[in-house]
């Protein structure tokens, strides 16, 4: 399996993950990715590859060409060495006070976002599984805003080009504690992607407002997208229950790709205890994956905050992989 990787993710470091300082999950994130970098090449046939360039206008696709300025230009006059947590929450665009913004914010959500899209090019030209390793991750930065320590949503970024450069139809699947808020927003009145999401019930967990059942699009993306929210601390078995649910809609949907967002936020070491999967529950979700017959694109979207988190990551890849 091709593997998308880039260092430069680790000038990112800020040292607070919110304003008061009380969960320390983005500085623990960089060593999980780092930790993961070193485990894969144990797995079989694995290949490391660097990531292209792109025009940023491919940003534009998704992102509000304001807010994309206003990230920009903010980043650039931070001081070295600080973070920021904007509070003016209607003129510095962000949602939340826990996505601290540094001076290379901008750049590594940029490269993050060209990850995805080197994975997304390596995909269609070889036609097979590629996984690529983004931080920070995408899947809670609307189009117009930042939140949930994402800054440019790479899962819709990555689905717009296979649908806008490639003219073909894809799938993307989310697995993860929180729903995928922003990726749903961006396609939710567009029949161009079918989107789903399996997650923490938004009664319990972040970002709160959205990943109810009732969500289904609307317009004429109404049918297109699909939720399923657990309850807090289910198991393997009820997770597993929702996989299969949502494989069938895939497979009934017919894509040519399928683009999947998985987070280790699930396994039950994570601080936050969403789920209770342990590691082999990961190699088994892997397995039921790899009977949706088209090439994938797996995107890392953190929830690394826990030791050995690089072990289910690489056991779901195994899965995937294995004849």
């Amino acid at each position: 399996m091709k593997i998308v990787y880039d260092s430069r993710h680790k000038v990112y470091s800020p040292t607070k993950n919110d304003l008061l300082n009380l969960r320390n999950y983005i500085i623990t994130d960089e060593k999980g990715l780092e930790d993961l970098h070193k485990s894969l090449p144990l797995l079989n046939d694995v290949e490391f590859i660097h990531c292209r360039e792109f025009p940023k206008s491919f940003l534009y696709s998704v992102h509000n060409t304001d807010y994309v300025r206003w990230l920009e230009s903010y980043c650039k006059g931070l001081d070295n060495g600080k973070d920021y947590f904007p509070t003016l929450f209607g003129r510095e665009r962000v949602y939340d006070n826990f996505s601290p913004i540094t001076k290379e914010t901008f750049d590594v959500a940029w490269l993050s976002a060209q990850i995805a899209l080197t994975g997304a090019r390596e995909m269609i030209t070889t036609d097979s599984d590629i996984v690529a390793l983004t931080r920070p991750g995408g899947i809670h930065a609307m189009s117009d805003k930042c939140g949930g320590k994402n800054f440019f949503c790479n899962p819709s970024i990555a689905a717009e080009y296979i649908v806008m450069e490639e003219m073909r139809n894809v799938a993307i699947l989310n697995i993860g504690g929180y729903h995928a808020n922003a990726t749903q927003d961006f396609f939710y009145d567009d029949p161009d992607a079918l989107t789903l999401s399996v997650h923490c019930s938004p009664e319990e967990c972040f970002p709160w407002i959205s990943g109810h059942e009732w969500e289904t699009g609307k317009d004429i993306g109404k049918g297109f997208n699909h939720n399923i929210p657990l309850p807090k601390g289910s198991d393997f078995k009820e997770l597993l229950w929702a996989l299969e649910l949502v494989i069938s809609q895939i497979i009934d949907y017919e894509p040519e790709y399928l683009i999947i967002t998985l987070s280790m936020n699930i396994h039950e070491s994570h601080p936050e205890k969403i789920f209770k999967l342990k590691n082999d529950d990961f190699q088994e979700i892997g397995k039921a994956i790899k009977s949706i017959k088209v090439p994938k694109l797996i995107l890392l979207e953190g929830g690394m905050e826990f030791e050995n988190s690089d072990v289910p990551f690489s056991l779901f890849i195994k899965g995937v992989e294995d004849d």
